[in-house]
């Protein structure tokens, strides 16, 4: 595998067999994956449910138990049945690349990055992705990944975007004393790159300008005034917020009408006023927050918080992983603006975690979670390709309302 084909995020990671892929997520076959499965040869002690492949909208996944667990895992041993009996090669591939996420450059490289929804990945230890390249070699040309339309490129030449691509992933590599502020100044410089054009861009040489671009929009963060959200946007931001954390497994699943209406009186009370989104996903605290406490309450985030969220930023704009037909179609501008409301949200939802435990202070760990849930449906979420969902980041995202919406999350220490 030669550099010239692989571009490699900056990660680390090692499996721990902690199951947790393994549980309700939904995991796609194709015909032939399916015919594989349905061709294994298991023993009654294999203990192998009858049902092992589900219809969901339209779709075929591998099923899932009572609890939880997919039809495949030994709940009592902790590993996947296919793999410890046939070994990984007969694993549907959405198994096999977990936690990897492969997709194309714009000039044609295979991009690989990590999942923030995996334990390990977040953690950041184990080893780096150079160190799975033969396995990445044979994964990668199986996948029907695309490069980005030329329309999607907001007219930028491919080593323009390399430019940018570059200095912002270094902003956030960069060890320094910054952890909301980076991300605050990444919001203005994404913000403000359209106004540019794409000629100026194209024809000077990003790599010297970005740098002292980048440093006006650090220094700008103490000097621009930033209004304060009035209830409309609280609830616009909100209401984005609430399409962001519905995983496609519970609304796919939950189509009954006692099930939708239950959820649709969850999401109301979350955007106009208390929710225990407990009820929602029994991964989150069982406890009531409201809207205005969120923008109101002022909590402390621990130091530790922002690195972890500057390695997922860094990690995606490296890999070009936010823009393009695996990102709703966003133009590069577009997916940039969008990525970092995605920061922002998980700000947001680790702030909720932490009024819900009944604590003024957020941490590191608060923050992992909230990444996961993000990360878990950016980019991949069949909710948020619809219309609805792409109006309300739209305007979530504009560098104006992304600031109004940060700046409240953090209690006004931008103001």
């Amino acid at each position: 595998m030669g550099k010239e084909s692989f571009l490699l995020g900056d990660g680390c990671y090692n499996c721990s067999d902690c199951g947790k892929c393994c549980h309700n997520w939904l995991v796609e076959v194709d015909e032939n994956e399916q015919t594989i499965i349905n061709n294994l040869k298991w023993n009654t002690e294999d203990q192998v449910p009858d049902k092992v492949l589900q219809e969901l909208g339209g779709r075929t996944y591998l099923a899932h138990k009572e609890s939880g667990a997919c039809a495949f895992f030994d709940e009592d041993k902790g590993h996947c049945k296919i793999h410890a009996k046939f070994k990984g090669s007969l694993k549907p591939l959405g198994c096999k690349l977990y936690p990897f996420q492969i997709q194309k450059t714009v000039s044609e490289q295979y991009s690989v990055g990590l999942r923030y929804d995996c334990p390990e990945v977040v953690s950041n230890q184990g080893k780096p992705l150079t160190e799975y390249k033969k396995e990445l070699t044979k994964l990668a040309p199986q996948l029907n990944v695309h490069s980005p339309k030329d329309s999607q490129k907001n007219e930028l030449s491919n080593d323009s975007i390399s430019d940018i691509l570059h200095l912002f992933a270094t902003m956030y590599k960069q060890e320094n004393d910054l952890g909301f502020e980076k991300i605050a100044a990444g919001i203005i410089a994404a913000g403000r790159l359209p106004l540019l054009g794409d000629t100026f861009i194209n024809d000077l040489s990003m790599r010297e300008i970005i740098p002292s671009y980048l440093e006006r929009a650090v220094d700008d963060i103490k000097t621009t005034k930033i209004r304060r959200m009035g209830a409309f946007e609280e609830a616009r931001f909100m209401a984005f917020l609430s399409m962001l954390i519905r995983n496609d497994e519970v609304a796919i699943k939950g189509k009954s009408v006692s099930n939708r209406v239950s959820r649709v009186g969850i999401i109301s009370k979350f955007i106009f006023g208390r929710a225990n989104l407990h009820h929602f996903d029994p991964q989150f605290p069982d406890a009531n927050v409201g809207r205005s406490e969120l923008f109101k309450t002022d909590v402390t985030y621990m130091d530790s918080c922002w690195p972890v969220l500057h390695r997922f930023l860094a990690m995606r704009i490296q890999t070009h992983q936010f823009f393009g037909p695996h990102y709703q179609g966003l133009r590069f501008f577009e997916g940039l603006q969008y990525l970092h409301l995605i920061a922002v949200s998980t700000i947001a939802l680790a702030k909720w975690h932490a009024l819900a435990l009944g604590r003024i202070t957020v941490t590191e760990e608060q923050i992992k979670k909230s990444l996961a849930w993000c990360d878990h449906n950016y980019g991949k979420s069949q909710l948020l390709k619809t219309k609805p969902a792409v109006i309300l980041a739209r305007q979530c995202m504009d560098i104006d309302n992304n600031m109004r919406q940060l700046n409240g999350i953090l209690a006004f220490r931008l103001t």
